[in-house]
């Protein structure tokens, strides 16, 4: 009897050993998961912060792309000579259509007038009169578009003749609104 209770004790404690290691690696399991769980957390939060860095960057980058084409217009305007006897608004503005061809051609695509305002840091009506000497300076390449609402849009084209005339509609229209066109006998002429 005494021996039949020794077995079941020696079983007893074996089946207790068993499940107490199975509790230890229950624990043990449970910790690794809540230490896989909160790596993944901070890789999660480092993935966000790297995307603000990135947005951050961009944004930067932006404002120096338009800041260095600020600065070009500015330099433009203010260091070359003139040529003959012009004056110094025809001056200005040839620089400033100078500096927007530079633009135009560093960084392609369409501009409408509300982007040059931007970029250019001058008012609406002198960012037409600037976008009209540009065309007029290199026709074969400054392409004037009308977009809805009156926007204009100018853009650079490569190795595409233009075929610009006096008879365009926007060109028209653009020399309407700077106040450039004269009526002459034979159709309108720009002053």
């Amino acid at each position: 009897m005494f021996e039949e209770l020794l077995e079941l004790c020696n079983t007893r404690s074996a089946e207790l050993e068993r499940e107490q290691k199975k509790v230890q690696e229950m624990t043990d399991l449970l910790v690794g998961m809540n230490k896989l769980s909160g790596y993944i957390n901070s890789n999660k939060n480092e993935v966000v912060l790297l995307g603000r860095l990135i947005d951050q960057v961009d944004k930067f980058s932006k404002e120096l792309a338009d800041l260095k084409s600020q600065m070009t217009v500015k330099r433009s305007c203010s260091v070359q000579p003139a040529k003959g006897r012009m004056t110094r608004k025809g001056r200005s503005l040839d620089n400033r259509a100078k500096a927007l061809i530079e633009i135009l051609i560093d960084r392609p695509g369409d501009y409408s007038t509300r982007d040059l305002v931007d970029m250019l840091g001058i008012n609406r009506v002198l960012v037409w009169q600037v976008m009209k000497r540009a065309q007029d300076m290199d026709p074969k390449h400054i392409r004037l578009t009308k977009g809805k609402r009156r926007a204009l849009y100018i853009s650079y084209v490569q190795d595409e003749p233009a075929q610009v005339t006096v008879d365009d509609p926007t060109r028209l229209e653009l020399m309407s609104m700077t106040g450039r066109m004269t009526k002459n006998m034979d159709g309108p002429t720009v002053v």
